[in-house]
């Protein structure tokens, strides 16, 4: 464990897992404090997907409401969190099947802090375990309050990656920060590069980071049809040597002319939608030592499974770290936690798993609202900011 950092571990070195497994989901302690081995299976797969499809629901309500969270009575917003909880409960009582007292007692007296996700990269990414809604002698949490959540790509389909994309050029030894904004979120300039209202605009945030907000590099403005000049425009930007790569956007899902949806797009200035594809060269770019940071909605999802989201993508490029979203957040509320969390990451040096603990920690505590437990990263949990 680095200087400031995390366990993931807890007493013997016991972990905790959840993935899938068959037809249903399974939380699994390795060692448990028997020595052996404790799974928790899910219920049936209908009854996980009904209260994940509520839950879902749920939280674009959520998001409304915490928009303007401070403009709400105190009805107002307790009658959001109490819906938001009662989902909650019904996702706990799917995943863990009536056993989720058992659980929270064995990784309690093993001192377990974080919970792996292994996901296949053509799987399913289970996204709500954060907001199960547990219970102990104080009364109740959300899961991702207390146990960071944090998906991971199985080893196998790790090295399967790093086969296909091999390490490319070293990372460099200056730091340059790249920047891009989606120009109808408030968050982001009135006019393109010209920073204007600090408690407001994300660009300062990433300004600060640098030092000094003249130095970013900011992707230009785009044409929405991104014809051969722009492309080439963007090409170039994503392969200058970023140490940190920061995406302020929305993310649409547009729909093929049979109504499926496509693979997400990032909606940069001005008006400009990217996936994967517009992001791909002749070469495969090299992301080693770079962290980007998508923070737009439900960013770590893709249109069927992981292997599809902007995450897998920039991962698929050797990024060390993504942080990423599993569902929708207010466009405030995403520059305050980047706000935070690059506090975390620059002062003090806090690797990856200890900023997002203290961020996602700090702000559940002082907002009134779990919105923070939206945020995680897939990568490395050692990873900090030079």
């Amino acid at each position: 464990m680095t200087a400031g950092g995390l366990q993931s571990a807890g007493i013997g070195g016991s972990h905790v897992t959840f993935q899938r497994s068959g037809q249903r989901w399974m939380w699994t302690i390795t060692p448990d404090s028997h020595g052996g081995s404790s799974e928790f299976l899910s219920a049936e797969d209908d009854m996980v997907e009904a209260a994940c499809l509520a839950l879902s629901l749920q939280l674009d309500d959520f998001c409304i409401v915490a928009a303007d969270w401070n403009g709400h009575t105190l009805g107002e917003r307790s009658e959001c969190l109490d819906v938001l909880n009662k989902r909650g409960r019904a996702l706990t009582k799917a995943l863990f099947d009536g056993r989720e007292d058992e659980f929270l007692a064995e990784i309690r007296l093993l001192g377990i802090s974080a919970i792996t996700q292994l996901i296949q990269p053509g799987g399913k990414l289970q996204r709500l375990i954060d907001l199960c809604v547990m219970r102990d002698d104080d009364g109740e949490f959300f899961l991702g309050e207390r146990y960071l959540c944090v998906p991971r790509v199985t080893t196998s389909s790790t090295e399967l990656l790093n086969s296909m994309y091999p390490r490319g050029r070293p990372p460099v030894a200056h730091h340059k920060i790249g920047y891009a904004e989606d120009a109808m979120l408030d968050s982001s300039c009135k006019l393109h590069k010209t920073p204007s209202r600090p408690d407001i605009e994300e660009i300062y945030v990433i300004g600060e980071l640098a030092g000094d907000i003249n130095s970013l590099s900011v992707l230009a403005p785009l044409d929405h049809s991104l014809m051969d000049a722009d492309r080439e425009e963007l090409l170039n930007w994503l392969t200058e040597r970023h140490s940190v790569l920061h995406f302020n956007c929305r993310i649409a899902t547009p729909e093929d002319l049979d109504g499926n949806p496509g693979p997400p797009h990032l909606r940069v200035r001005a008006n400009a939608f990217i996936s994967a594809s517009e992001m791909s060269g002749p070469d495969e770019f090299d992301f080693t030592g770079c962290f980007v940071f998508l923070n737009a909605c439900a960013s770590a999802f893709g249109n069927h499974s992981y292997r599809s989201s902007l995450a897998h993508f920039f991962r698929r490029q050797k990024s060390p770290c993504v942080a990423c979203t599993t569902g929708p957040v207010d466009d405030a509320f995403a520059t305050v936690f980047a706000r935070e969390l690059y506090k975390h990451l620059k002062v003090g040096k806090l690797n990856m798993s200890a900023a997002f603990q203290e961020t996602r920690r700090n702000l559940t505590a002082t907002s009134g609202h779990p919105m923070a437990l939206l945020y995680t990263y897939i990568g490395r949990d050692a990873y900090a900011l030079a």
